[in-house]
C-alpha cells in the first residue's frame, strides 16, 4: 500500500490544526485588546498578526496538498513545501523567544515544527527515496 494516503490525511489534519489554531489566536488576541482596551505597539501588533496569518497559510496550503495528494496530483510537493518550510523556520526563530512562555504554547509549536518535518521527510525521502505522489499505478 502507498503512503500517499496516510500523508494526504495527515496534512489535512494538521492543515485543519493550522488553521483553527489561527484563528483561536486571533479571536484571543481581540478579546484581549478588547477586555484591557489596550491596543498593543505596532510592532507587538504585527508579530501577533504574522502568527495567526502564518498558522492560516501553513493550514491552508497543508489542506490543499492533501485534496491534491488523494487525487494523485503531482503538483501538490510545491505547497507542502512551502507549507513545512514556513512552519519549521516560524518554529525556528519563535521557540528561542518563548522560554517563559506557557508550556502548552511551547508544545504545540514544536508539534507543528515536527509534524511538518515528518511530512518534508515522507514527501522528499530519506536518502533519496521520494514518495511518489502522482496517481499511477
Amino acid at each position: 500500500m502507498s503512503p500517499r494516503p496516510a500523508l494526504a490525511s495527515f496534512a489535512l489534519v494538521t492543515g485543519i490544526v493550522l488553521l483553527l489554531g489561527g484563528t483561536a489566536h486571533a479571536a484571543c488576541v481581540l478579546a484581549g485588546v478588547a477586555k484591557k482596551g489596550d491596543i498593543p505597539h505596532a510592532d507587538r501588533a504585527a508579530h501577533l498578526a504574522f502568527i495567526s496569518l502564518a498558522q492560516w497559510t501553513a493550514g491552508a496550503l497543508d489542506v490543499l496538498a492533501a485534496r491534491g495528494l488523494r487525487r494523485g496530483e503531482p503538483w501538490t510537493r510545491g505547497p507542502l513545501t512551502i507549507s513545512g518550510l514556513l512552519v519549521i523556520g516560524w518554529a525556528g526563530v519563535a521557540l528561542p523567544l518563548l522560554l517563559d512562555a506557557s508550556l502548552t504554547l511551547r508544545a504545540m509549536l514544536a508539534l507543528y515544527a515536527a509534524a511538518h518535518l515528518g511530512m518534508l521527510v515522507a514527501l522528499w525521502g530519506w536518502r533519496g527515496a521520494r514518495l511518489d505522489v502522482s496517481a499511477r499505478p
